[in-house]
């Protein structure tokens, strides 16, 4: 059954585990969560966005992602 996510309505506390949904980065295959999207982890947050590292995504030569910043509304919470 497919999981469900709340959209994060807080703002996170860093080390937070959120989802990033595949449709933020529609152009890019996922293989994590069934395809839904990808681990991060929260490094630090303003009230509207959120600085994120990958938790597993990697680059074809096997190097973490940077870090990215999104808006904290695109994101969903994992437990």
């Amino acid at each position: 059954a497919p999981r469900t996510l709340a959209i994060l309505s807080t703002r996170p506390l860093s080390g937070t585990r959120v989802l990033v949904p595949q449709a933020v980065f529609p152009q890019d295959a996922c293989n994590e969560y069934a395809g839904e999207g990808w681990a991060a982890e929260v490094v630090s947050s303003t009230r509207f966005t959120c600085t994120l590292a990958w938790v597993h995504a990697r680059t074809p030569q096997g190097q973490p992602y940077e870090n990215v910043r999104l808006r904290t509304d695109t994101l969903f919470a994992l437990a």
